[in-house]
């Protein structure tokens, strides 16, 4: 009997979306499995045929962990066979609810086991996973972590958007990501990079570490694109990556694009003041400042007072606090400078130009401020194009200053920045474009200089707080030392 030739039909796209096939059972099951294995069928006319989809789609389609675990074994059984030349590409999943950890467990279980039947292949074997609202927590984040720290090559593009992955899931993808670039590093591959693009908008409960953790993954390379939009980032996690930007320096091989995409993160300060201030705002350190004064203040006031000695003007109130402390700011600068220094600690935009500045280095600052007059000079030795997303991130006009001063003291660094600050309040298309690298050069430089100029001003401030803390806590050792004096010679006049 002569051996049928099977025919492959290669097709770029099956579509199956909004079809749903929650009761289709087992024979769904077998079917999509065999797309991966590469399964032969035979038509009515004898002819044995292999359909070969590049990309499988299927959104809202009603379908589970059953699904998932079906097609981690086609993704196996074609890893083991020469179905792996012929395989599905990319694997687009979003919004079916019901596969949540338990079918994205399944998913990531193959992906960690399936080797390519030629090892030295770079191939993915997925090259694009999309299981965005697909319910997916912590849980299921750090199973694809194990996956990718395991098998480096195991995905291209991660797409985790709109589910419920909260820090300790960001921190294990984060953690996978520097061990697998080091993996990839310990088997002779060059390339530090792990995954192309990582999605993890809309996940509410992503903060500051996980954003920290993923931050390290972009500084050793091994990942490209990351876009964590409409998180809970605030001006932690926007430094975090400031500083991987400069990192990225450190190493001409992770030479190349890079996006950060920030948006939606309400890390600015163009929002209604909370009744309590922020973590780190000045009127909480003020606060828990004075608190520990009317200790001291009080104990030393209870030594004296049998001594018959004042301290003069004492706040028994916080409104007889803010009496007393309301002499402390007397000019309109240093006013200006406390408003500065608590939207710097609130920011996330300051917080990251920040870290590219390296605010506390005058040298670096220096040679910025002549890099603001000669920034137009072009330079073919750039290692790094990054483009930042800060868009809807409620930023002022001091934080656009920061950015556009960061944007310059980038090329210091051998980095091409560009960021994008649209539909933030009250800015117009000059502003956005100059941020962009589109024209207005001469406006980017206007608004640096400012920036440079009043990071001087809160150096200054700094530097006369630090000195006025100092005399207060010489005045603080002296009437304590005061008091002692008449600790010693507690002398009964009434007996003299």
């Amino acid at each position: 009997i002569p051996v049928k030739e099977t025919v492959n039909i290669t097709v770029e796209e099956v579509d199956l979306s909004f079809m749903n096939f929650s009761g289709h059972g087992l024979q769904l099951l077998n079917s999509v499995r065999k797309l991966f294995e590469g399964g032969r069928i035979q038509t009515q006319n004898g002819v044995m045929m292999r359909l070969i989809p590049r990309v499988i789609k299927m959104e809202n389609s009603g379908v589970g962990p059953a699904f998932c675990r079906s097609i981690g074994r086609g993704i196996l059984n074609s890893a083991e066979t020469d179905a792996f030349v012929n395989r599905p590409r990319s694997l687009h999943l979003g919004g079916n609810c019901a596969i949540g950890d338990a079918g994205t467990v399944a998913l990531a279980a193959a992906l960690r086991l399936g080797t390519p039947p030629n090892k030295y292949t770079k191939d993915a074997l997925i090259d694009e996973l999309d299981l965005s609202s697909c319910n997916v927590g912590d849980a299921g984040a750090e199973a694809l972590a194990l996956a990718l720290a395991f098998n480096p090559y195991c995905l291209a593009l991660l797409d985790l958007s709109n589910n419920q992955v909260t820090d300790e899931g960001a921190k294990a993808l984060g953690r996978a990501l520097v061990e697998a670039s080091r993996v990839k590093f310990s088997r002779g591959d060059e390339s530090a990079l792990v995954l192309k693009e990582l999605v993890l908008d809309n996940n509410s409960a992503l903060g500051d570490e996980g954003a920290n953790a993923l931050a390290k993954a972009v500084a050793c390379g091994a990942i490209r694109s990351i876009s964590i939009r409409s998180c809970s980032v605030r001006a932690e996690g926007a430094a975090a990556f400031g500083k991987a930007i400069i990192s990225l320096t450190s190493n001409k091989k992770h030479r190349g694009f890079v996006s950060i995409d920030l948006s939606g993160n309400q890390f600015g300060t163009i929002k209604p003041r909370k009744k309590k201030g922020a973590a780190y705002s000045a009127t909480l350190i003020r606060d828990k400042a004075s608190s520990h004064i009317g200790f001291i203040g009080k104990s030393i006031q209870s030594r004296l007072k049998g001594a018959g000695v004042s301290m003069g003007i004492t706040a028994e109130s916080d409104d007889d606090e803010e009496n007393v402390m309301s002499g402390l700011i007397d000019s309109p600068e240093e006013a200006e400078t406390e408003n500065l220094i608590e939207s710097s600690t609130r920011c996330g935009a300051r917080s990251f130009a920040g870290e590219i500045l390296n605010d506390g280095d005058d040298e670096r600052k220096g040679k910025l401020r002549k890099d603001v007059v000669f920034r137009n000079e072009e330079t073919d030795d750039i290692i790094s194009n990054v483009r930042i997303g800060m868009r809807q991130c409620c930023l002022d006009s001091g934080a656009i200053d920061a950015l556009s001063a960061a944007i310059i003291g980038a090329r210091k660094v051998l980095v091409d920045l560009s960021i994008d600050v649209s539909m933030n309040p009250d800015l117009d298309s000059a502003v956005e474009n100059a941020l962009l690298g589109v024209n207005g050069a001469k406006l980017l430089s206007k608004l640096a200089d400012r920036h440079l100029n009043a990071l001087e001003l809160l150096q200054h401030s700094r530097k006369r707080a630090e000195l006025a803390a100092a005399a207060a806590a010489s005045r603080v050792h002296t009437e304590i030392g005061f008091g002692s004096a008449f600790d010693d010679y507690d002398y009964d006049y009434d007996t003299c």
